[in-house]
């Protein structure tokens, strides 16, 4: 038995948006690019310190990276400069924070995403993130996540990052998770 956040036996990922069957994504929402800029800020000035955001950052790398190479038809590459407006835009934030979707504290709701072609990310900075893969782990949630971003729906399928239950596994994604993204993103290999 696995209790998340002391609350629940599970933790679920919500989206309520209209499924297109055939590609395992969101009806009418894809990009229409194979290389996408992203952005991981610490807008709110959240961190206590800058090694804090620098590990934090490490661990979404850990996700955008593993879609990117087990992919390999997609590129992703980091926009430094604050001024240009990422594709992916990555931040941790609190509450209210000016989205659709506030947070709400420790437990519930630990991060929401945006389908394309509004790629946002966002982290509950009040959630208590391991970064070593024990309790709510950060890089497997980014996954998770980055799916979304890049066009998946969940899955059924229990070994796949894109379940809705959050099961905090080896960090990998699964060959069902592979081929939808592969497929999603087919037009890539043309280009």
């Amino acid at each position: 038995m696995r209790a998340i956040l002391g609350v629940m036996l599970f933790l679920t990922f919500g989206t309520s948006l209209p499924i297109h069957k055939q590609y395992d994504s969101i009806k009418d929402k894809s990009w229409k690019k194979c290389a996408f800029s992203y952005g991981i800020h610490d807008k709110y000035h959240l961190f206590k310190n800058s090694q804090d955001f620098l590990d934090s950052k490490e661990a979404i790398l850990k996700a955008l990276n593993l879609w990117a190479t087990e992919v390999k038809i997609i590129k992703l590459y980091e926009v430094h400069d604050d001024q240009q407006q990422p594709d992916i835009d990555i931040t941790f934030a609190l509450r209210d924070h000016n989205c659709t979707e506030s947070f709400d504290g420790p437990g519930g709701i630990v991060a929401h995403s945006a389908y394309p072609p509004h790629g946002i990310l966002h982290f509950d900075a009040e959630e208590v993130w391991s970064l070593d893969g024990d309790n709510l782990n950060l890089s497997y949630v980014a996954l998770h996540e980055l799916g979304h971003v890049l066009g998946l729906k969940h899955s059924e399928e229990p070994k796949s990052i894109m379940n809705s239950i959050y099961r905090n596994g080896p960090l990998r994604l699964s060959g069902q998770d592979i081929r939808r993204l592969r497929r999603l993103f087919a037009y890539c290999n043309r280009v």
